[in-house]
């Protein structure tokens, strides 16, 4: 759950403090004339800010950050003691540049100068006491952003005691990521009641985050859409021309009522509330984008995937740097998940690489570092696993397909990378467990679309954590999370968790019956979940030597998304009919033979047709129906010929000249559009033309297929 961005800054140099009625606040330095070992000697005495600090202020609240910026660092440079001057620049290095240490520094630097300046408390009312409730609020906001509530709580006391209207509010979700619930619930119920609309919105939205964290599932819903209703009721009176820091915060309220609308097994609402959240910009980190681009992705949408996950991607750049430090690796790893499923292994893993070097802070969110760490070294588990296959098919075409995986080992290291993979599985594997030790974090992990456990997980991953938890431990989880469901639609999750369970354990014929109950009872919309329990039932018929069985589950997986054969390392058998005429298509031919997804045997059926460079690839069941056809057309086709062949130009600098493909790469060009077009959603290769972008319709959608390729293009681009 995620809750309102808020302003403001924190500094080592401010000393916690006792709570009473009147918090006093002794800095070192405030008292008296003593002064602060290696620190100059501050000013006392009544403040009054010059011309140039009042032109810096109002420079500043004009929205002129850049120029807030330059002005700032001169005027310090001249005055170091003015509060103004720190002040503007810990704003401003919050807002505009997202460095928030260093704004931490400011504003506690002016906090300081001023409470020298007035050591003793009520303040007099006028001007300068606005500037102390305006550097007072900014620190807690920033403290809340650092994950320093401690320290929140005890800036909020202080406010408290010395300003009104107090605070309610914002005190509950520090006390809620203190795990202070009574009292995070006492404070967000009083906010609620407000008369006031933002502390209201902040009650509403504390209840619903905290109704989050207690892993309920309606009342979470109802607080969730309550806290939406109040802020789409109080956005319809703001301004047309608002902008996204004038207006009523609507976006945050939807993120968060989609993914309660999810816990009550509601996807209708899901989209309806994220779509909700798109309707106009809003500064928060709460991407309603990354809502849909999921929801789209779990139900196998992957056109409408694709383009919520451009969005989501121009969302958060419009976003200020101090709350694009708050999901960036939420956004990598929501790329890395569609690049998953789609096969494109190589930049999922360099996302989800950088999103555990660079996790996000927590501050504005429920879920904690942990919770984020673990789910991330799953997924990155099965793109590992992925990557594997993806190797072993590009094995099998041959030459002619230039192998970008292979850079990433050094000379000789090729040989050991199959054993550094396995290594950091395992490495991967243990940081999973010692996240999971807790025993309330694993089994939240294993009920579907609750807070608490490893976030974020699609449910069609959650089965991974058999492997890695044991299938034993597994059993005992998911017999506890059947007992603390009410919501009865819940159970077929649990039976396709059970059916997976028992296939570890060996029970074939247990695994075979919960899977026949699991797909007779999941929402239609689970489309890749459907496609993982039909793949558990292919290879419990397998073990049980029920072949037609077995071919049944195949086909109807391949039906809903065939990506799940090469992520769970399965093969089809099939027949292979050559009716093309020419080389490259005795050579296609051939080289299927050798794919790992393909078996020898009778079940599926692969004909060719055409001639030359122009062939049709066609997949088929047993009954007949039409799986996919990849239509190629190289008879243009180039590539770049040697560097030693390349022409010089004008600048001195050369560029290959480009030649004809070879046999040999026609062969392999065409197997990898196969295999793209038959394994995933026909996304790989923007040159030649591949069919649909559902796995199920053979009917050419160009207009899509560019915008998807545009959007994969710029993603594999990641570093």
């Amino acid at each position: 759950m995620l809750r309102h961005p808020a302003g403001g800054a924190l500094s080592d140099m401010i000393r916690r403090v006792t709570q009473g009625a009147l918090l006093a606040l002794v800095l070192a330095g405030a008292c008296g004339e003593a002064k602060l070992p290696g620190r100059e000697y501050s000013p006392t005495g009544a403040y009054e800010p010059d011309g140039q600090e009042l032109a810096l202020l109002e420079l500043y609240n004009a929205g002129r950050l850049i120029t807030a910026r330059r002005k700032a660092d001169a005027l310090l440079e001249d005055q170091p003691y003015s509060i103004i001057g720190h002040y503007v620049l810990g704003q401003v290095l919050r807002e505009s540049e997202g460095q928030l240490p260093k704004s931490m520094k400011h504003l506690g630097r002016a906090r300081e100068l001023f409470e020298t300046r007035y050591p003793s408390f009520p303040l007099p009312e006028g001007p300068t006491t606005e500037l102390h409730r305006e550097i007072l609020f900014a620190a807690q906001g920033i403290a809340g952003e650092l994950e320093k509530f401690d320290y929140q709580l005890t800036l909020l006391d202080f406010y408290d005691s010395l300003y009104s209207p107090e605070l309610i509010a914002e005190h509950a979700w520090p006390l809620m990521r203190l795990q202070r619930y009574d009292e995070a619930r006492g404070f967000a119920k009083q906010a609620a009641e407000s008369r006031q609309p933002e502390s209201r919105s902040l009650g509403l939205n504390a209840l619903c985050a905290i109704e989050g964290e207690a892993a309920t599932r309606q009342p979470r819903f109802e607080a969730c859409w309550a806290a939406l209703e109040d802020a789409q009721a109080r956005a319809v009176r703001d301004e047309p021309q608002a902008g996204p820091h004038e207006r009523t915060p609507v976006a945050v309220h939807a993120y968060n009522a989609a993914q309660a609308a999810a816990a009550v097994l509601r996807p209708d609402e899901v989209e309806r509330a994220a779509i909700a959240g798109t309707a106009r910009l809003d500064f928060t980190p709460a991407n309603p984008w990354r809502v849909l681009m999921r929801l789209y992705l779990d139900g196998a949408r992957i056109d409408d995937g694709a383009y919520a996950l451009q969005e989501m991607l121009r969302w958060r750049q419009r976003q200020p740097p101090y709350l694009r430090d708050q999901d960036r690796a939420q956004t990598d790893v929501a790329q890395a998940t569609f690049m998953l499923v789609i096969g494109r292994t190589r930049p999922g893993l360099r996302l989800v690489d950088r999103a555990l070097k660079r996790p996000d802070r927590r501050g504005l969110t429920s879920s904690t570092k942990e919770q984020a760490t673990g789910a991330h070294a799953l997924l990155r588990m099965q793109l590992r696993r992925t990557d594997i296959e993806n190797r072993a098919e590009r094995a099998s075409w041959g030459g002619g397909i230039e192998d970008n995986a292979a850079r990433d080992d050094t000379a000789g290291a090729v040989v050991l990378a199959p054993m550094q993979r396995l290594a950091r599985n395992l490495a991967d594997k243990e940081r999973i467990r010692n996240i999971l030790v807790d025993e309330a974090r694993l089994l939240a992990s294993f009920r579907p679309y609750v807070h608490g456990g490893l976030e974020p997980v699609p449910v069609w991953l959650v089965g991974d954590l058999i492997d890695v938890v044991g299938a034993g431990v597994a059993r005992v989880m998911t017999e506890r999370a059947r007992e603390s469901e009410s919501e009865d639609g819940v159970t077929p999750y649990y039976d396709a968790l059970d059916a997976e369970i028992a296939l570890a354990e060996g029970d074939e014929s247990e695994a075979l019956r919960l899977v026949d109950v699991a797909l007779g009872s999941l929402p239609e919309t689970e489309v890749l979940l459907r496609a993982r329990v039909a793949a558990v039932g292919a290879a419990a018929a397998a073990s049980a030597g029920k072949s037609n069985v077995e071919l049944d589950y195949l086909a109807q997986t391949m039906q809903l998304d065939p990506g799940t054969i090469r992520r769970r390392g399965l093969s089809i058998p099939a027949r292979i009919r050559n009716r093309a005429e020419g080389p490259i298509a005795q050579g296609v031919t051939a080289r299927l033979a050798d794919s790992p997804r393909l078996t020898d045997g009778e079940g599926f059926a692969i004909e060719l047709t055409g001639e030359g460079r122009v062939l049709r690839v066609c997949l088929s069941t047993r009954q007949g129906t039409e799986l996919s056809c990849t239509d190629v057309d190289l008879t243009d086709a180039v590539t770049q010929g040697p560097v030693s062949e390349a022409a010089e130009g004008s600048d001195g600098t050369t560029t290959p000249d480009p030649v004809p493909l070879t046999d040999e790469q026609a062969v392999a060009r065409t197997l990898q559009a196969f295999h793209a077009r038959a394994f995933g959603f026909g996304l790989q290769l923007s040159s030649i033309d591949l069919r649909s972008l559902d796995g199920r319709s053979v009917v050419s959608e160009e207009a899509a297929r560019e915008k998807m390729q545009s959007v994969l293009d710029e993603i594999a681009a990641v570093e």
